[in-house]
């Protein structure tokens, strides 16, 4: 059974949800999903059945596990800066009452993330789990960093910086590197190359003998497959009312005509250069004034598909020089 959403869910933070926990919190998702309702009511019995759990398991310890479920779950907000000097937080669950006589759970989810169950299948910015998978993993650090690379599973490549690491896994800052490789990134290692292939981790340090900054998970890239697709795909930025269109069929005829005309060139300088030239022949129309980080590569891997072009540092180097005084990037939304 899967869970599909949009990416801003995962700007929540879980971590502070137990395995058992978090498993039960994606279950009762689930069910707000295929309602398409914000306010549900199921038998633990139900539950059970989502989460894979043996229907006979002691009601008295499901219903702990769900007690401290549901205390967490209202513990988690989303932050988002809506204007400079003005914050929103918005807790994901409003109202949960559960019923150890009947046996039922009730809940409403807050109506500023129902949405984030209707997904444009085309679009591709949106995350699916495999319940069966996630009830799987022994580690919470693989639970969650599962939920987080998901996400990213057609980039092949996520980046962390330490500090956000730690974070978003709830990773103890008393745990030097050392028990982190233990605790942490071994269980993952182990547990996600099943789902990630040839899944690789590398620990970046500022120099000989310093601190590690940065933590980079790579791996195959995986391919999802859609119902349809569009022949222009337009992106759109958040509160400025810009727009990008892509034309993949006139991207493909320059990117053809352009290769015979530099065949000579190198390799990996006939790629840099297919790049300026497609973008500075307006293949790209108009310029998008302001994207988050994410967007920004999305819009590249997006530009990549378009012009069936392999990624490499010659392309993004490209990419970004001509796109330096297009685009101003802005942070990224966090969340507590």
């Amino acid at each position: 059974m899967n869970l599909t959403f949009k990416n801003e869910l995962n700007d929540l933070i879980l971590t502070k949800m137990s395995a058992k926990e978090l498993d039960l919190f994606i279950a009762l998702l689930i069910k707000f999903s295929e309602l398409k309702t914000d306010k549900i009511k199921v038998s633990f019995l139900e539950i059970k059945k989502i989460m894979g759990i043996n229907p006979r398991t002691s009601n008295k310890q499901f219903a702990n596990t769900l007690d401290k479920m549901i205390i967490k779950s209202h513990q988690t907000i989303q932050k988002t800066e809506e204007t400079k000097g003005r914050k929103k937080y918005i807790s994901i669950i409003t109202t949960t009452i559960f019923d150890e006589e009947e046996m039922t759970i009730e809940s409403r989810i807050n109506p500023d993330f129902k949405n984030l169950f209707e997904v444009d299948n085309e679009k591709g910015t949106y995350t699916i789990l495999d319940l069966k998978a996630l009830v799987n993993f022994k580690s919470k650090y693989s639970k969650n960093l599962y939920r987080l690379l998901k996400q990213w599973e057609t980039i092949g490549t996520k980046e962390f910086s330490i500090d956000e690491f730690r974070t978003v896994l709830d990773v103890p800052k008393s745990y030097p590197m050392k028990e982190v490789d233990k605790i942490v990134l071994t269980p993952i290692l182990k547990e996600l190359t099943e789902f990630f292939p040839k899944l690789n981790i590398e620990k970046i340090k500022n120099g000989r003998g310093a601190k590690v900054t940065k933590i980079i998970f790579t791996w195959q890239r995986i391919e999802r497959k859609k119902k349809s697709f569009k022949k222009q795909q337009e992106v759109q930025t958040q509160g400025t009312g810009s727009k990008k269109l892509y034309n993949k069929e006139l991207a493909a005829e320059k990117t053809l005509e352009i290769e015979k005309e530099i065949e000579g060139l190198k390799a990996k300088e006939r790629l840099a250069e297919i790049v300026k030239t497609n973008l500075s022949s307006k293949v790209v129309e108009e310029s998008i004034q302001e994207l988050t980080s994410d967007e920004y590569i999305g819009m590249y891997y997006d530009y990549l598909k378009a012009n069936n072009i392999e990624h490499s540092l010659y392309v993004k180097k490209a990419f970004d020089i001509i796109n330096k005084n297009k685009v101003k990037i802005k942070e990224n939304k966090k969340a507590l």
